[in-house]
């Protein structure tokens, strides 16, 4: 593909040198530079790729994206910030193939990865062609691949959604990190809808205070990313963005008046019993699922395929279903114990995990309670962000 057609869109991109050049890919790790590459020279945390050019010109390199004029005999695309700019290369590069996928991505401190999880088994069992990119897997039409990360570097993420594209796949679900936000791995992308699930104290070894990690959520609920918003109204930053945002909003929740909303909520070892209300619709819902967090899950999933036009039928039988999502309140019996298996690791998410316990414990009395074991969180290395 030609340069001039890999950077067309970018904001006050400036060449020196000629736009018509063959670039065979694009690449932002020198060690993987191959002859009539193009190098994205990125700001990381303890490394400016900037140093790294002459690195990448040995390597075969014939052309960089930079935020600085380089003392390099090479074709350079002067860019103001050259992570947006490499969201948007990525984007043209693999010709765009957000534009043919209805994208629903899901924001949140907890909750992302049920939420996800669930949308997917509503909509394909409403006879939708779906996709999903999260903590647990990738999944493109049943077949699934392992995830490396939440959401995948920019490259990588326009390269699954084009798989997508040609597998005709309709509908994309979506987990978005609040370090994708923040380091642009979604820029170019337009949402049919976000989701925000919740908020609370995680990640401050990067973002270093909660004022910082929320103003950093609170950013993507702007109509460049996305045509809708669908908001926790019982989360407190919800109310926020509700107020702040120019987004068409829709609500849910359970204390506060919402579009969707649960009541007669009933909580069991067996899972949970509670009337759903969608847009005026009633109805009885009879979940295997356990944990109050879970109601706010299923709510959110309710509001995004409502909204839709999935048939509620579809919704129902779904949620209805025993589903099993790995690390997320897994219950399972061991000589007369109950156990709970929970990927749990932020401040909330424990305390969501003990509390719904806690109702549990009260009808188990004879069998000694519930047992508690917390799954590790597996560590994932990031590189650049």
């Amino acid at each position: 593909m030609k340069l001039k057609n890999i950077i067309r869109g970018i904001k006050n991109a400036r060449v020196t040198g000629n736009q018509n050049i063959e670039i065979s890919s694009i690449k932002i790790d020198t060690a993987k530079i191959e002859p009539g590459d193009l190098f994205v020279c990125l700001r990381g945390s303890t490394v400016d790729s900037h140093d790294l050019v002459s690195e990448a010109i040995e390597r075969g390199a014939v052309a960089v994206i930079c935020e600085k004029h380089l003392d390099y005999p090479i074709i350079q695309v002067l860019v103001d910030n050259s992570r947006q700019a490499l969201s948007a290369a990525a984007a043209n590069y693999y010709n765009n193939p957000s534009k043919s996928l209805k994208i629903i991505s899901i924001v949140g401190t907890n909750g992302k990865s049920t939420t996800a999880y669930l949308l997917n088994k509503v909509f394909r069992a409403a006879g939708c062609k779906t996709a999903l990119i999260g903590t647990i897997e990738y999944d493109i039409d049943g077949v699934k691949f392992p995830a490396l990360l939440t959401t995948p570097d920019p490259l990588e993420l326009q390269e699954l959604m084009r798989k997508m594209a040609d597998c005709d796949v309709e509908y994309l679900f979506m987990e978005v990190s609040a370090h994708s936000i923040f380091y642009d791995k979604v820029y170019s992308i337009l949402n049919k809808a976000i989701i925000f699930t919740n908020f609370s104290q995680d990640h401050l070894d990067f973002f270093k205070d909660m004022q910082h990690y929320s103003e950093v959520k609170k950013s993507y609920f702007n109509i460049n990313n996305g045509l809708l918003g669908v908001i926790n109204i019982d989360d407190n930053l919800g109310l926020d963005i509700l107020r702040e945002s120019k987004m068409p909003m829709l609500t849910y929740g359970i204390n506060n008046p919402a579009d969707v909303f649960a009541i007669d909520i009933k909580s069991s070892e067996q899972g949970l019993n509670f009337v759903l209300n969608m847009f005026d619709i009633v109805e009885k819902i009879n979940s295997g699922m356990c944990g109050m967090f879970n109601v706010y899950n299923m709510l959110a999933v309710c509001t995004v395929a409502g909204y839709m036009g999935i048939p509620l039928s579809y919704i129902k039988s779904v949620l209805e279903k025993d589903w099993y999502v790995p690390g997320r309140f897994n219950i399972t019996n061991h000589n007369g114990y109950s156990l709970v298996i929970d990927y749990a690791h932020t401040e909330d998410g424990l305390l969501n995990l003990l509390q719904s316990a806690r109702v549990l414990c009260k009808e188990k009395k004879a069998n000694n309670g519930i047992r508690l074991r917390r799954q590790p969180r597996q560590r994932k290395t990031l590189k650049n962000g």
